[in-house]
């Protein structure tokens, strides 16, 4: 009978152990993946203040950031940290692209996943409606309708995802805040 006993202790242990061991190491790739993601979400922030203060985004900087994109990649799981990064990565890669009057690039040129893009693509609006902001205080309304365009393309092709939110998370959300900054922003451009 004390045999019995003491093989399912050593049982339990050596299952208890095994599962330390796992959990241990998730833990580490979690925290590996939100520094990467905090470090990413943070300089895609100064990186975007920079393009509305027309400040140059050095060389070093971009490939900086990249390396950390291409790092969180490849962490397995953990997606909604790394949607976070992704999100605001695909933001300023987006907005980049619009203000330099260039191609926005496709999910997998940043490798992003779509619907973090797509979360990216559509937050990237109100910082174009801060674009035309600063334009229009510059008395740049011609540049400032061009970005509105740009503002527009980016709602009417967005509108057309129509999944529930268990499926697209916030991007609804998104929808109709990108409609009323859309508005907002005609309003101010006829003011």
């Amino acid at each position: 009978m004390q045999n019995i006993n003491m093989d399912k202790k050593n049982r339990i242990e050596e299952i208890i152990e095994k599962l330390d061991k796992e959990l241990s190491e998730k833990e580490a790739e979690q925290d590996k993946a939100l520094k990467l993601s905090r470090e990413i979400v943070r300089e895609c922030s100064k990186m975007i203040k920079k393009i509305h203060q027309n400040e140059e985004i050095s060389e070093d900087e971009l490939k900086e950031t990249d390396a950390k994109v291409e790092a969180i990649e490849k962490i397995t799981g953990f997606d909604q940290i790394k949607g976070i990064a992704m999100q605001e990565y695909s933001e300023f890669r987006c907005l980049k692209a619009i203000i330099e009057k260039k191609e926005i690039p496709y999910p997998e040129g940043i490798h992003c996943n779509y619907l973090s893009y797509a979360q990216g693509l559509a937050d990237c609006v109100g910082e174009l409606r801060r674009q035309i902001q600063i334009l229009l205080k510059n008395k740049n309304k011609k540049k400032a309708e061009e970005v509105f365009k740009e503002m527009e393309e980016i709602y009417e092709n967005i509108a057309v995802i129509k999944y529930s939110s268990s499926l697209t998370g916030m991007l609804r959300k998104k929808q109709d805040v990108i409609r009323i900054q859309l508005e907002q922003a005609r309003s101010e451009l006829l003011g």
